[in-house]
């Protein structure tokens, strides 16, 4: 019997049950068996056309009572055969529920084991972009209704799942493994409002640990709860970043836990973080190549972190930073750090992960934050300046901070208290309150001993000194104030102090400047716009040394003058600090600047009410002079008030001190030497200075030491528009020379004839030494000028030395160096006479001085003068010693005859000499004689005469040749030899002698040297030349 003749023989009871046993039978055959093999084929297909990937899938189950399916060992692959994804099992319950719950209702899905891996390729792409491309083309080409379907899930578990990332676009390939993973999600639904919740937690390969906690919705989608961070590696996120950066981190530890709230608002994904902390501890980083550690970090907490991204807002309560250690250095083109923290964007891949875009979309509103408390504690800033030819090091520790309402929030002010300890010895303290939006500051500024050897290697720089001590105090208030593109203003008020300051120069190891202490008070500077006032500068015990090395340099031009290349760098320097020319105008009692188009360092407005000294001293060496030369000057006290750059102001100088131990200095006046228009106005007074001191400038450049003597100097200086005006008085007591010393530099001048014509009666020498000069020329120098001008004196004296005494006897430029005779005589005139009162009384004051006469006669005249004094003897016995001829009026008191009665004489004696009358001479003889009295070349005795005269004058005229021709005769008859000349000359000599004597001249400054006898000069008159020596 078959079955159908089986079925037909059954009851209709029966036949029920047979039908629903045969659909259960089919239903579980099936369910169990044929749907397992239809589902795995059409899942391996559909997955393989989806995502463009090999997918296998090993094993499908289906339940059909419990409406289960049971996926396992599913695979996808790599395009090139590599495992891209792989579950275990996927387990999937579907409820029966679901015709009344209106959803798709699941009891269960879990997904057991799987193993995911992501990977960023070498060219920068993910390992999954082609799926994502893909399923992009797919979605785009199908209409989506954008409702989401109705579903169900009452658990929703994945269990030990694992993620491999790699990113191989770095030249260091980077890999991390997250597992376990584990998810367990209860009551998840699309329905809306529908509230789900979820645990999540992970592991990394590294022990780093994630767990979330919370709750789940997808309509609308949003999610809220707790996370917690823990031992997160910063060396994790370095490896990422390895090739982009200069440094090595090592292991330090970070975990964050707090709350969150994550959503869709409209288009805007909101996401906040809620009351969130931060630990981070145990970091460290090195440099690579060298180790050099750049940074280290004890611990890092961070407490109530508020985040609100939609808003670009945060907000933290404590900021708290242990042990901070920061090294870093500056180099010529930056900080050393930011090459290392910054990457080249030329490196190899990952360079864009610290770039950001300028574009417009990223432009608008910035975050808003506020940290309501930041400490810092137990913390270190080592900096390097390497700019410099010396490593500068700037040592900060401790560092302690405390900030308080940290905020960019628009006119909240922040207070700020820092301490720093600075290169072991200093301390900074800094207080006071500032701002972010707008940029302000007012802090108030406590340094207190500072080490100014810190700055040794910025000196170097610019500078050949070295600073051997001293410290710096400031006790300030900080303004300072943004103005957008007007620049910031910048104001500081207080005062500052440099103690037990020692500089030396590195030339000649000597000190250079020292001090007690300088002090700055009531100090009121302002840079944009400029401006400096100083109540006053106290300077107490201030030291100088002054040192003339042995190639003739100064000590102060080597260590402050600079090099053509050193000078650029200083107005480089400058230009960067104070970059624009200031003009000049009041704020009050504040002189300030406006700013133009270039700089000029002499008009930054600066004004000090008073700058005083106490207790000043200064040392003064010359070491190029054989022996050392050696002054001191001390007891340096008083004032300069009323300093200013101002134009038309002038301080008030007065100061007093002492040179060596007994010399009292007082210098007074007024100056202006900060004005671009310099003025000067001052005298200086130097009283009784030994000038023993001196004796190797006076052996070097005058060829003789001082054995004696004190100097005194009043000097008067007025510089006006740029022109040097001196007016120098030097006094100089009981000057004493040694014996002659030879000396290369000396001047070539009598310098004791000098000394002798200078010298007074009682030892002293007073001399008038002005000077003149224009600060404009490049060629000026002023201890050339005052050299110079001391020369050109001594000159002047030593080669006119009796113009000189004429001018100190009152003579004007009268010639005082020769007494003039008239022929054949030695008596002086009334004219000579009162000339050599005046050189008297000059050669009296000067008993250094030895004057010397040097008489002569004239061979020719003189000798005629006397021939024609004996004719006159022989012709007149009874006082024919003087004769008044005719109207000759040149004497007084004398024997006086007519010119006819003197021409009758002199016939005569021509007859009684020579035997006949003279006119037997009147021919070559008389026209000669005619034509040398009457001046007429062509002159005949007689004939002109007798034309052009009366006849009685014509006459005569004949009769003075016959007689001149006579008289000459009889002069040239008469013998005058040498010896007279001599005993005239020396008679001669005698007169002016014996006349300085009864003027006062000690007889003992007067020497006659040997008389001389010359060939005639056709000269009216005979001089007797005088010369003067020096004992």
């Amino acid at each position: 019997m078959g079955i159908y003749s089986i079925y037909k023989s059954l009851s209709v009871p029966r036949k029920c049950v047979a039908i629903a046993a045969a659909v259960f039978l089919l239903y579980t055959i099936l369910g169990f068996f044929i749907a397992p093999t239809i589902v795995r084929s059409n899942l391996v297909s559909i997955l393989t056309e989806t995502f463009g990937r090999q997918v296998v899938v090993e094993q499908v189950r289906i339940n059909p009572f419990a409406l289960s399916l049971t996926v396992g060992d599913l695979e996808m692959s790599e395009p090139n055969g590599e495992r891209f994804f792989h579950f275990d099992e996927l387990y999937v319950n579907f409820q029966v529920s679901s015709l009344f719950h209106g959803a798709f209702t699941f009891a269960q899905i879990r997904m057991v084991a799987p193993d995911g891996k992501v990977q960023v390729l070498p060219n920068g792409q993910f390992n999954f972009s082609d799926i994502i491309a893909t399923l992009g083309t797919s979605v785009s080409s199908t209409e989506q209704s954008g409702v989401l379907p109705p579903v169900l899930i009452s658990q929703l578990h994945v269990e030990r799942g694992r993620l491999a990332f790699s990113d191989l676009s770095h030249q260091t390939p980077f890999e991390v493994v997250v597992s376990p993973i584990q998810l367990s999600v209860e009551s998840f639904s699309t329905k809306e409002e529908s509230v789900g919740y979820y645990r999540l937690s992970a592991q990394t390969n590294q022990g780093e640990g994630v767990m979330c906690t919370g709750d789940v919705s997808v309509n609308p989608l949003s999610t809220q709860g707790t996370f917690n961070l823990s031992e997160l590696k910063t060396t994790t996120a370095w490896k990422y970043i390895q090739d982009q950066v200069g440094f090595v981190m090592s292991d330090g530890l970070v975990d964050m836990d707090g709350g969150y709230r994550m959503g869709l608002s409209g288009d805007t994904l909101e996401v906040k973080l809620i009351e969130g902390t931060m630990q981070l501890g145990g970091m460290v980083l090195v440099e690579k190549g060298n180790g050099d550690e750049l940074l280290s970090l004890s611990s890092l907490s961070v407490k109530g972190i508020d985040i609100e991204l939609a808003k670009m807002e945060a907000e933290v309560d404590e900021v708290h930073v242990k042990g901070l250690r920061v090294r870093d250095r500056l180099e010529k083109d930056g900080m050393h750090s930011q090459k290392l923290f910054i990457p080249d964007s030329g490196s190899d891949g990952g360079a864009g992960f610290f770039t950001s875009s300028n574009s417009d979309a990223e432009k608008g509103p910035g975050w808003h934050f506020a940290v309501h408390e930041v400490n810092v504690e137990a913390s270190r800033i080592f900096m390097e300046n390497h700019t410099l030819p010396e490593i500068q090091e700037v040592n900060l520790d401790p560092v302690t901070v405390n900030l308080k309402n940290l905020s960019n929030e628009k006119g909240s002010k922040m207070k700020l208290s820092l301490e720093l300890g600075l290169n072991k010895t200093g301390a900074l303290h800094l207080t006071g309150e500032a701002g972010i939006d707008p940029v302000f500051a007012v802090i108030h500024a406590t340094a207190t001993k500072v080490p100014l050897i810190s700055f040794q290697p910025t000196l170097n720089a610019f500078t050949k000194v070295n600073i051997v001590s001293g410290t710096a105090d400031l006790d300030g208030t900080v303004n300072y104030m943004s103005l957008g593109n007007e620049g910031p203003v910048v104001r500081y008020e207080g005062r500052a102090k440099i103690e037990d300051l020692s500089i030396s120069d590195q030339t000649f190891s000597e000190d250079l400047v020292k001090w007690e202490s300088l002090s700055l008070n009531g100090m009121v500077c302002n840079l944009m716009p400029y401006g400096l006032k100083i109540s006053d500068v106290v300077a107490s015990k201030p030291y100088a040394k002054v040192i003339i090395g042995q190639d003739g340099t100064i000590n102060l031009s080597t260590v402050l003058a600079m090099s053509e290349g050193k000078g650029g760098e200083e107005k480089l320097f400058l230009s960067k600090v104070l970059p624009a020319e200031v003009d000049q105008k009041r704020d009050g009692d504040l002189i300030v600047a406006e700013e133009t188009s270039t700089f000029d360092l002499t008009s930054f407005p600066i004004k000090v009410d008073e700058v005083r000294f106490e207790d000043g001293s200064a040392d003064f060496a010359d070491f190029s002079l054989k022996p050392n030369f050696a002054t001191y000057i001390h007891g340096l006290n008083g004032t300069v008030k009323g300093v200013t750059s101002e134009p038309g102001t002038k301080a008030d100088v007065i100061l007093t001190g002492e040179v060596d131990e007994h010399a009292p200095v007082n210098i007074a006046g007024k100056i202006n030497l900060l004005s671009a228009k310099k003025y000067t106005d001052l005298s200086v007074d130097f009283k009784n200075m030994e000038l023993t001191t001196v004796t190797p400038y006076s052996t070097k450049f005058a060829g003789y030491p001082i054995e004696k003597g004190k100097i005194s100097l009043d000097l008067h200086y007025k510089l006006t528009k740029n022109v040097l005006v001196g007016e120098n008085v030097i006094l100089v007591d009981q000057l004493t020379l040694g014996d002659r010393i030879e000396s290369e530099d000396a001047i070539k001048l009598p310098i004791k004839l000098a000394i002798a014509l200078l010298k007074d009666r009682h030892g002293r020498i007073d001399i008038d030494m002005p000077v003149r000069g224009d600060l404009n020329d490049p060629k000026f120098n002023y201890g050339r000028v005052v050299v110079k001008a001391f020369v050109n004196l001594v000159t002047k004296i030593v080669t006119s030395p009796f113009s000189f005494l004429a001018r100190q006897a009152g003579g004007g430029d009268e010639d005082l160096g020769s007494v003039e005779f008239e022929y054949g005589r030695s008596a002086l005139s009334d004219g000579e006479l009162g000339k050599l009162g005046k050189l008297a009384k000059a050669v009296y004051e000067r008993p250094l001085l030895m004057l010397e006469i040097k008489a002569s006669a004239d061979t020719l005249n003189d000798r005629k003068a006397l021939a024609e004094r004996e004719l006159h003897k022989r012709m007149f016995p009874e006082g024919g010693k003087n004769v008044l001829i005719g109207q000759d009026n040149s004497h007084t008191q004398e024997l006086s005859i007519s010119d006819e009665e003197y021409g009758r004489l002199i016939i005569e004696m021509y007859k009684s000499n020579f035997g006949h009358h003279p006119e037997k001479l009147f021919g070559s003889d008389g026209v000669e004689i005619m034509k040398n009295e009457s001046g007429d070349q062509n002159a005949q005795p007689g004939i002109v005469d007798k034309v052009e005269l009366p006849n009685d004058k014509a006459k005569m005229v004949e009769f003075g040749v016959i007689i001149a021709v006579a008289k000459r005769h009889l002069i040239n008859k008469i013998l005058i030899d040498d010896a007279t000349l001599r005993t005239l000359a020396q008679e001669r000599a005698k007169q002016i002698k014996n006349h300085l004597i009864e003027k006062g001249v000690p007889d003992e400054q007067i020497f006659i040297l040997d008389v001389e006898i010359n060939e005639s000069k056709n000269d009216e008159s005979i001089h007797t030349a005088l010369s003067l020596s020096a004992r």
